[in-house]
């Protein structure tokens, strides 16, 4: 730019002296003219040049890329779009950044167990992530009336900024819920973010640690003292058995049957305490629910047994304890022939959530609510001679697997579900 400027000085420069002499009659006005036209290829260069630099904070501002750096005659020019080149870099590098925070976080807040809603004072939802919809069963929703339908209260409670938000609540088909509130500004814009997390296994966990302790407890206290009781009566069995007072001899004999028979029924709970550590393998649901149905389908057994699996890509396969899970499903499959069920069907499948659910159903005589309140709990039986082992031991072996077991009633008969993580 400077060779320009020069040249348009000298050139007037030497049109004035031109002039001045006078004797020269066109040379003073070609040069004249020439001055004009170089006042405007300057300007043009330098327009040019201005050009160029807008265009690249353009592409900068539009996200589109510029390429290679430019190559200016201007020394400002060039060191300008240098840096703006630089800066360029910088701008991507960091959006490259955000972008690949933004993925990461992306996959973590799928990832959790906890179900996150996030949405504003107006109920529109701004995140919903793959937990969460799962645990309020709902897909891919704008705003909270879809997610709670019905519930103005809740949705209420929820929409009040000012006060923080803590509350269980029991699903539908999910168990109990513990939900809280967290409140903060993005871009300006009061959002509220809730977490969603369901607490049925935690409360399960409890309340089986807590009856393992009582059974510990029962089986230390009474062991204790039963068992010399037992020793002793039947020493002084022996001593008495020739004794003619029969009601002293039939007194002894039953304080030793019932202390035999009390001692083989904490030893029955004993197992509830001390289930061995499953040895984990990967197992064929079909092939395994299979040989189950070949193992009980003898001709005493006076019930049709049938396997459906859900039709799929080949083999299902579970994490577990090959011979307890044979167990668990052989008592269950016993169950619901001692439930007057003329038809067992053994089932298998896979949920969204990728847990594989062993099933077996039957159209027997079925649970009453009482009984299906409390069908899990150590001690409960409706059976004469029954234990009340069953069905919490197979709860207990869940519980190792790091799965759940469920029971429902159908329309005609029970279903009790092994749900496998």
């Amino acid at each position: 730019m400077v060779y320009r400027v020069v040249f348009i000085i000298a050139n007037t420069l030497l049109a004035v002296f031109l002039f001045s002499r006078g004797h020269l009659l066109l040379t003073p006005y070609f040069v004249s003219l020439l001055i004009p036209l170089q006042v405007f290829l300057l300007y043009r260069k330098e327009q040019r040049e201005k050009d160029r630099i807008v265009a690249h904070i353009e592409s900068v501002v539009l996200d589109e890329n510029q390429g290679s750096r430019l190559t200016h005659g201007n020394r400002l020019y060039s060191k300008i779009d240098n840096l703006l080149y630089d800066l360029e870099e910088k701008y991507r590098e960091s959006l490259r950044e955000i972008e690949e925070k933004d993925s990461l976080l992306d996959v973590i807040q799928n990832h959790v167990n906890v179900g996150l809603l996030s949405f504003d004072r107006e109920g529109q939802i701004d995140l919903l992530n793959k937990p969460a919809r799962l645990l309020l069963s709902v897909g891919y929703v704008s705003h909270l009336w879809e997610c709670f339908p019905g519930d103005s209260e809740l949705i209420d409670d929820l929409l009040n900024f000012k006060t923080p938000f803590c509350r269980t609540l029991e699903l539908k088909d999910k168990g109990p819920v513990l939900m809280e509130s967290s409140d903060f500004i993005l871009n300006g814009q009061p959002l509220r973010i809730l977490s969603i997390q369901n607490i049925r296994r935690a409360l399960d966990d409890k309340e089986l640690d807590s009856w393992n302790v009582l059974i510990r407890s029962l089986n230390h206290e009474i062991m204790n003292s039963i068992t010399p009781i037992s020793s002793l009566a039947a020493s002084v069995l022996t001593l008495v058995e020739n004794d003619p007072r029969s009601d002293l001899v039939e007194a002894i004999e039953i304080i030793a049957r019932r202390s035999s028979n009390l001692m083989k029924f904490i030893d029955n709970y004993k197992s509830l305490s001390q289930i061995p550590s499953p040895r984990m393998e990967l197992i064929g649901v079909h092939s395994l629910l299979s040989r189950i149905a070949i193992l009980m389908s003898v001709p005493e057994n006076l019930f049709d047994l049938k396997v459906n699996c859900e039709e799929g890509e080949g083999e299902i396969f579970i994490n577990g304890d090959l011979s307890q899970v044979e167990q668990m499903l052989i008592n269950l499959v016993k169950n619901s022939m001692e439930a007057s069920a003329s038809t067992v069907v053994l089932s298998c499948g896979t949920r969204s959530d990728g847990a594989v659910v062993l099933s077996v159903s039957d159209n027997g005589s079925g649970f009453t609510d009482e009984s299906l309140e409390r069908a899990l709990l150590p001690f409960y039986t409706t059976k004469p001679e029954g234990s009340g082992i069953g069905l919490s031991l197979i709860r207990q072996i869940m519980r190792l697997h790091g799965g759940d077991i469920s029971i429902k009633n159908e329309e005609t008969g029970s279903c009790i579900e092994l749900i496998f993580p």
